[in-house]
Formats: structure tokens, C-alpha cells, sequence
């Protein structure tokens, strides 16, 4: 694959997780979607109230 093939499916991908990356920008929601992914969650999560 040569650069310009690579750049321009990057391009691609980019544009096709638009909308994605939009609801997550906030650096909160990213903590918190990181926090998630790392986890080994059966059943659900609660959280505490503060």
C-alpha cells in the first residue's frame, strides 16, 4: 500500500467516525469510555452518588 493509498483510506475512516468522535470529544466522556473498555464488566455498573 503506498502513501498516498494509505493517507487517503485514513481520510476515509476518518470522515466515516465523524460522528463518533464528535460524541466523544469531551475529555470526560473519553475518561470515562477508557475507564469502561478496561473493565471486565458482567453485569453493569453502578456509580455512587456524590
Amino acid at each position: 500500500m503506498n502513501k498516498q493509498h494509505q493517507l487517503n483510506k485514513l481520510k476515509e475512516d476518518f470522515i466515516n467516525c465523524q460522528k463518533v468522535l464528535l460524541a466523544i470529544g469531551d475529555e470526560t466522556r473519553q475518561a470515562i469510555l477508557l475507564v469502561l473498555m478496561g473493565m471486565d464488566c458482567q453485569t453493569g455498573l453502578r456509580v455512587g452518588d456524590d
